[in-house]
């Protein structure tokens, strides 16, 4: 932080509330513990020379901000000076950083693999699929989503360019802890990604290339991404070399800034959403011209760095050789983009859409140099195919429409004489029944060209991945079968790709006989041409070996258990779908405490997720989420909120590692809590349950404390309780501190207890599982006042007036004390003098005071009770005297002010004997 002022904004991110904004504040950048405070907010920071992740996203995007302000004129990811919001320390452990579509979070590594991953390119990274979202918003799935990858990657590194001491072209490489210490390479991206335990291709369609319609990486966009990252640091560097595709290749490089400026406006201006690599090659020409000019040496430079990595011509030819188009619809020019073409050209365009029976031509310009550059339409797949179109000149042809699955058009110039060229788009009409590829995980099976009662689609290209979890082989049998002969058929092999031994290549119209995949996994590929369409195949297959674990469990019958992946010491199966429904008995929530955890990792930036447990709180996947983990940092423990928890674990088609285990404990409501207090004589209590099992967890107390009592009997009615680990203590007191007097557990009924005084104490616990039917008990006590025999009377009595006045102040004293047998004697006591045992007494107290009154009852056989009152006896207020200002005799219709000495006391005045309530001096008219 070496230009300051800076400042920051404060943000709090918790499940309550959303985003609190709490203040935008200015650092300084001394070394040492700072304050900050505003709008009600405050707290400290510290500036110091240790790696601090917040610090470094912070600066991160300080930097990535004013490169694209700065280099690419863009405020913010959305060009529109939105917050940017970074979280850093997110989840535990985290080896990924990602985008969200609102946010950025950074993890802090595991330590072993990874650090804190707030390196410079990684920050830049994420932001710019940000930018990428608010631009062309490309697709993150095949080579959309590589084109996504590359481009976070191409910024990434552009900012360490503009902003790092020391740039370079790898990723991650402040990150990561292991060798090589990066994770991806721009400038050798075939070297191993150990993260991804894959590599990179630097050609397209070239070694490394991943399938991308495969279910991994989502159709391998970090895989796939190494073309363009290739592209852009040969345009940027240059270099030369063969390619995996024998191009001979030698790219002058033009510098960074300059690729970073074609490779915005590629992206900002002409890619859209599923945009591909030939978009992308075209887009990024048409962004060189538009920044350099037509003949400019960066579209050269352009030209040369895709050729290097497999796509479009040698900067030599603007078009060269034969561009295959399968889309249904799509654009085709001669390549010369707003400038002339070249001469001796000879280039041609295969359009074979999937599905097509026929496709029709439109040229939207044309201009060729007449009788001599000329663009021809073929009715088929080769030059061999019928003629449909031969067109040279300034006139721009009429719509070509041919009846076939496939049309190539032919464009040739000669040794002199150029134009501007041409442009045309095309449209394809068909059905496709079936594309790209399937996956089959279940233990048999049933698939089809998917064309029903129809004949299959022309150009088909569809492919079935028969991988069930763990088998040890796979057969197939076809139940029908018509292609057309040595064109249209099946080709099966004996594992997961066609590199794997061919055992099976078909066409016609006879069944095949059953082939048999022994590696456990089978793919089958279905390919037709461009004419002559058939019913098609139907097929059946079954397989042998067994998963681990499969369709869903439910766990209903106990408090807490285990699960797992199932494979033991073994590695889990690949393509596992095992899902655990957890509904104790009358659980109230569920936790789950993962005991081992070793699953493959999802993808760094955390947008591909292979392998995974998730945990939702409910009895599906409809419910929350709780959590989604992978890799093999033990996840934390989770909780439900009710009663169900619901575990799906999925894999999928390659790398298995040693899986996971997990314990369930559940807590049920109890149907006792806390303690209760029993008084009467004798009475019967329980665990409360009723007809259903106590509680787990309960910690229930009864303390039996009779009036009176001199000792109490226990006795148990039914008991069942977990042995050794749930029961219930008694206790010869009124608390814990007492002696003991048992200690019950399991299902017999314990001997009858006594207490030694008049309390026991009865405690019930039960721990976390395994819960019985529980216990009920009955006490009786004795004692020497209190019993049936011995009564106990209630002492009461009622006063007429809790207060009265000198003089003359009676109080009358009636007594309603109850027993229920027997004789008593009443003693009154006062705190005056003592006045018999009359019933209703009467009672005159001599001054000013408070005074005492208690009542004292005693049964014939000694036992007692008593209770007291209090009554006050207030002054007897004097008679005040009266002032008249003015003359004691008055006039009807004249006023007098009346008034009295006398105050501390409510008083009224009185005229003619009506009360009149006034103010101590009244104004009064004699009427």
């Amino acid at each position: 932080m070496g230009n300051p002022p800076y400042k920051i904004e404060v943000w709090d991110y918790d499940a309550i509330g959303g985003d609190d904004y709490g203040g935008s504040y200015s650092i300084t950048t001394s070394v040492g513990t700072k304050s900050w405070s505003g709008g009600g907010n405050n707290g400290s920071y510290i500036i110091d020379t240790l790696k601090n992740p917040a610090l470094d996203v912070h600066w991160g995007i300080e930097k990535t901000f004013d490169f694209y302000k700065n280099q690419l004129n863009r405020n913010s990811y959305d060009n529109a000076g939105s917050i940017i919001k970074s979280y850093v320390h997110y989840d535990v452990k985290l080896s990924n950083a990602f985008w969200n579509g609102s946010v950025m979070s950074y993890g802090d590594g595991d330590g072993g693999l990874t650090s804190p991953l707030v390196s410079l390119d990684v920050v830049g990274h994420e932001f710019t699929h940000a930018v990428v979202e608010y631009t062309a918003d490309l697709a993150y799935q095949g080579e959309s989503g590589a084109l996504n990858e590359s481009f976070a990657d191409i910024f990434g590194t552009a900012i360490e360019f503009y902003s790092a001491g020391s740039p370079n072209w790898t990723i991650g490489e402040n990150v990561f802890l292991k060798p090589p210490f990066y994770m991806r390479s721009m400038s050798n991206p075939n070297i191993a990604s150990f993260l991804l335990n894959m590599m990179q291709p630097d050609t397209y369609n070239g070694t490394f290339w991943a399938s991308t319609t495969s279910p991994s990486d989502d159709g391998g966009v970090h895989t796939n991404s190494g073309v363009q990252n290739y592209w852009f640091y040969l345009l940027s560097q240059g270099g030369s070399g063969t390619n995996d595709i024998s191009n001979v290749f030698s790219v002058t490089g033009i510098g960074i800034n300059q690729a970073t400026q074609i490779a915005y406006r590629n992206l900002a201006y002409y890619l859209t959403k599923n945009s591909n690599y030939s978009s992308s090659f075209n887009g990024s020409l048409q962004a060189a011209q538009d920044l350099y000019g037509v003949n400019s040496t960066q579209v050269a430079a352009v030209r040369s760095a895709w050729y290097a990595v497999g796509i479009g011509n040698s900067p030599s030819d603007q078009c060269i050789g034969t561009v295959n188009l399968s889309d249904v619809s799509g654009t085709l020019s001669d390549g010369s983009g707003t400038g002339n073409y070249q001469n001796n050209l000879n280039c041609s365009w295969l359009i074979k859409p999937k599905g097509a029976d026929s496709i029709a031509l439109t040229f939207s310009a044309f201009k060729t140099e007449a009788g001599y550059d000329t663009v021809f339409v073929y009715n088929g797949p080769t030059t061999a195919s019928p003629l449909l179109m031969t067109w040279w000149g300034n006139t721009i042809p009429p719509v070509i429409k041919g009846n076939k699955g496939a049309m190539l058009v032919r464009f040739s110039s000669d040794v002199s004489n150029t134009d501007s060229g041409w442009k045309a788009s095309y449209v394809s009409y068909g059905t496709t029944y079936c594309d790209g590829g399937n996956l089959l995980t279940t233990a048999s099976g049933s698939f089809s060209d998917g064309s029903g009662a129809n004949n299959y689609g022309n150009n088909s290209l569809c492919y079935w991945l028969i991988a069930p979890p763990c088998a040890n082989s796979v057969t197939l049998s076809f139940s029908s079968f018509n292609t057309e002969l040595n064109y249209d058929g099946i080709l099966v092999y004996n594992g997961n790709n066609t590199n794997a031994p061919l055992i099976l290549n078909t066409s016609g119209s006879s069944i095949p006989s059953n082939v048999t995949a022994t590696s456990g996994e089978m793919l089958v590929v279905f390919v037709s041409d461009y004419i002559i369409k058939l019913p098609g195949f139907s097929a059946n297959y079954t397989s042998t070996g067994s998963a681990y674990c499969s369709g869903t469990t439910t766990l209903n019958t106990s408090d807490y258990g285990t699960i797992s992946d199932g494979s033991g010491n073994n590695n889990y199966c690949n393509n596992t779908d095992c899902r655990w429904l957890i509904q104790p008995p009358q659980a109230s929530s569920v936790t789950l405490r993962f005991t081992s955890f070793n699953i493959e990792a999802a993808s760094s930036d955390g947008k591909s997720i292979y392998d995974a447990v998730e945990v939702y709180d409910g009895v599906n996947t409809s419910a929350p989420l709780l959590g989604r983990y992978s890799g093999n940092t033990l996840p934390p423990s989770l909780t439900s909120t009710g009663g169900s928890m619901y575990i799906k674990f999925y894999s999928n088609v390659a790398v298995s590692d040693s899986g996971w285990s997990a314990v369930y404990t559940s807590v049920t409501n109890n149907a006792c809590s806390g303690i209760t207090t029993l008084t009467a004589d004798s009475g019967t209590f329980s665990d409360g349950s009723g007809g259903l099992d106590y509680g787990n967890n309960a910690d229930c107390k009864w303390l039996i404390q009779p009036a009176g009592a001199s000792s109490i009997s226990l006795n148990f009615t039914s008991f069942d309780t977990e042995s050794n680990l749930d029961g219930v203590v008694v206790y010869d007191g009124a608390d814990t501190n007492a002696a003991k007097l048992g200690v019950f557990t399991g299902n017999t009924i314990p001997p009858t207890v006594n207490s030694s005084s008049g309390s026991m104490l009865v405690w019930f616990l039960s721990d976390q599982a395994l819960r019985r039917s529980g216990w009920n008990a009955k006490y009786n006590s004795t004692s020497v006042c209190g019993s049936i025999s011995k009564p106990i009377p209630k002492a009461g009595f009622t006063i007429n007036s809790a207060s009265q006045c000198l003089p003359g102040n009676n109080f009358i004293f009636t007594d309603t004390t109850t027993l229920s047998v027997g004789t008593m004697t009443r003693e009154w006591k006062f705190s005056y003098a003592t006045n018999g045992s009359i019933s209703p007494i009467s009672k005159t107290f001599p001054s000013v005071n408070t005074y005492t009154a208690k009542l004292i009852v005693t049964t014939n056989n000694g036992c007692k009770d008593s209770i007291t009152k209090t009554v006050t006896v207030n002054p007897q207020p004097s008679v005040p005297s009266i002032n008249a200002y003015g003359p004691t005799t008055f006039c009807e219709g004249k006023q007098v002010t009346l008034s009295t000495n006398f105050t501390g006391v409510n008083y009224q005045w009185v005229k003619d004997n009506n009360n009149i309530t006034l103010a101590n001096s009244p104004t009064y008219m004699l009427i």
